[in-house]
């Protein structure tokens, strides 16, 4: 019996440590997730970068959501004369599977903004944006 649980152990480690098993740091298709981060849009652009994370990721269009994020966004690229304004926004994603052309090619990956629930022009400090 003793030997039983060695072994198993010792598979488990193995497992672990060739990554089969664990938590993956990187989200997968299909997985939902809260998110604090930037939201910026302009010609051509829809990304999202979350807090603390060098990853930017595609926006798949979904208008409801989306377009007070957009709105802002575009309020305060006429009020500063300027493009790409970023937006601070915290929001459930989920990721999607990434176009396969177009400028989604470039990111890190796709999500689809299911909701969101704080759209502002002020971004903490926390949360830097990497432009």
């Amino acid at each position: 019996m003793m030997f039983s649980a060695r072994l198993a152990k010792q598979v488990f480690t193995i497992l672990l440590a060739t990554g089969l098993i664990g938590c993956s740091t990187e989200p997968q298709t299909g997985d939902i997730v809260n998110y604090k981060g930037i939201y910026t849009w302009g010609d051509g652009i829809r990304s999202f970068q979350p807090c603390g994370s060098a990853n930017y990721y595609w926006v798949v269009q979904n208008s409801a959501v989306v377009e007070p994020m957009k709105a802002l966004s575009i309020t305060l690229q006429n009020a500063r004369n300027e493009s790409y304004q970023p937006v601070y926004v915290e929001i459930t994603a989920e990721h999607v599977e990434q176009p396969k052309g177009g400028f989604a090619i470039d990111f890190n990956g796709a999500i689809d903004i299911l909701e969101s629930t704080i759209i502002s022009e002020n971004i903490p400090t926390e949360c830097v944006f990497n432009n």
